[in-house]
């Protein structure tokens, strides 16, 4: 399978083989939604995992049947587990994929104020990631982007708004040492994944369903952290 490019964040996994294009949460710019009701929390549907226990993985709106899609191993489990605990009142649909080293979900997520792109990947590969993103003009765009050293010899990374063609898009990069680690984007346009992966050519303009992303900058970056812990804990790849 082929990873989908992400939008304007193109760049955020440079150097990625074959071209692939805590603490509490901080307060967001956006305007705080109403909690939905219980039935209206995230919709995640048992899935055996390779080692056989469950985990949890979102329903998919189409008709395709699950088989079709990647086997959900832990690295997917454990991904897909820490995105919806940090966000227990979102709806998240999300796709998982796989090109070689890299565990990648695509989607949307919505929080009641409209449906948003979530694209949420981990890669185990040494090398993989660009060491200083921010330096990368294709990757910061013209947008404010931050470099944080982590205790750890971490380094997240944080590129703020930028928008063109009316989608507005933030970034975040968690970079081990050894250049592996996870990157993650949030755009106020919405992907459609009933039709199959995005490849080159002629699409549609995006479609914009928000005002802002669904995650500022700095939240998505907390969420990187979470998930690094998550896979560090449980002895699992970019940990």
């Amino acid at each position: 399978m082929h990873a989908r490019p992400m939008t304007a964040g193109a760049a955020l996994i440079a150097t990625i083989a074959l071209g692939c294009t805590g603490t509490a949460p901080a307060p967001s710019s956006a305007p705080t939604p109403t909690a939905p009701s219980t039935t209206e929390r995230a919709s995640v549907t048992a899935i055996p995992t390779l080692s056989g226990s469950p985990s949890t993985a979102p329903a998919s709106p189409s008709s395709e049947p699950v088989s079709e899609s990647p086997a959900l191993d832990d690295v997917f489990a454990a991904m897909l587990e820490t995105i919806v605990s940090d966000r227990p009142t979102v709806r998240f649909d999300l796709h998982p994929d796989r090109l070689d080293g890299t565990w990648i979900l695509d989607g949307n997520a919505d929080d009641g104020l409209g449906p948003g792109r979530l694209y949420v990947t981990v890669t185990s590969r040494a090398g993989d990631l660009t060491a200083h993103p921010c330096g990368d003009p294709d990757f910061r765009q013209g947008g404010p982007c931050f470099e944080q050293e982590l205790p750890n010899g971490d380094r997240l990374v944080l590129r703020d708004r930028v928008t063109a063609g009316g989608v507005t898009t933030v970034l975040a990069v968690l970079i081990h040492p050894d250049r592996s680690g996870i990157s993650a984007e949030s755009s106020n346009m919405v992907i459609d994944l009933t039709s199959g992966p995005i490849g080159p050519g002629p699409r549609d303009p995006p479609t914009v369903t928000r005002a802002e992303p669904l995650y500022p900058a700095r939240d998505l970056g907390r969420l990187l952290l979470a998930i690094g812990r998550r896979l560090a804990g449980l002895g699992l790849a970019a940990s």
